[in-house]
C-alpha cells in the first residue's frame, strides 16, 4: 500500500470510525461514573435516614424516667433502629457497629441506674437525678451521632470513642 492510499485509507474508513468510536467511548465512561455516583448518593442518603431516625430514637433516652413502661417500647425501637441502620451500612463503615457498642453500654448505665435506687420513695426530682449519669449518656451518644453525620465530628472521633468504652468495659465487644 502506497503513503497514498494509507492516507486515503484513514481519511475514509480510520476517521469515521475514530468519530462514532470515541464519542462512545467518552459516553460510555460517563455513564458508569453517573451510575456509581447515584448509587453512593444513594447510600449516602439511606445511611442519614437512618442515623437520623437512630438520633430520634436516643433522644428520649436524655430525658426519659426509666422506670416508666413506655421503656421497653423505646429501648426496642432504638435497637431495631440500629440494627437496620448496619444492614444499610457497608461492612467497613464502623459507625455502625459503634452505635451497637454504644447501645450495649447504654443498656449497662441504664441497668446500673435502674439497679441502685427504688423509685417508690423518691420524689420525681430524686428519680431524675438519680438517673442523670444514663441521661447524659444517651445525650452525649446523640450528640456523638448527629455531630458525625453533619460533619462535625470525625469519624476518628468515633472509632476513639468505641476505643476508649472497650478499654473500659472489654466485655462489650460486639
Amino acid at each position: 500500500m502506497t503513503p497514498e492510499q494509507m492516507r486515503g485509507l484513514a481519511i475514509d474508513v480510520l476517521i469515521p470510525i475514530a468519530a462514532i468510536l470515541v464519542p462512545t467511548l467518552i459516553s460510555i465512561g460517563l455513564y458508569r461514573a453517573e451510575r456509581k455516583s447515584a448509587a453512593a448518593d444513594r447510600a449516602a442518603e439511606r445511611r442519614l435516614e437512618a442515623g437520623a431516625e437512630i438520633a430520634r430514637a436516643i433522644a428520649p433516652l436524655a430525658t426519659f424516667d426509666g422506670t416508666s413502661a413506655d421503656m421497653r417500647q423505646i429501648i426496642s425501637d432504638l435497637r431495631g433502629r440500629i440494627t437496620i441502620y448496619r444492614a444499610w451500612t457497608a461492612p467497613d463503615d464502623i459507625v455502625g457497629d459503634w452505635l451497637a457498642l454504644r447501645f450495649k453500654q447504654l443498656m449497662k448505665v441504664w441497668g446500673d441506674t435502674l439497679g441502685s435506687f427504688d423509685p417508690a420513695g423518691m420524689s420525681i426530682g430524686q428519680v431524675m437525678d438519680a438517673q442523670s449519669a444514663a441521661h447524659d449518656y444517651s445525650a452525649e451518644t446523640a450528640e456523638l451521632l448527629t455531630g458525625w453525620l453533619a460533619g462535625h465530628i470525625s469519624t476518628e472521633t468515633i472509632r476513639q470513642d468505641g476505643a476508649n468504652i472497650l478499654a473500659a468495659r472489654p466485655d462489650l465487644s460486639v
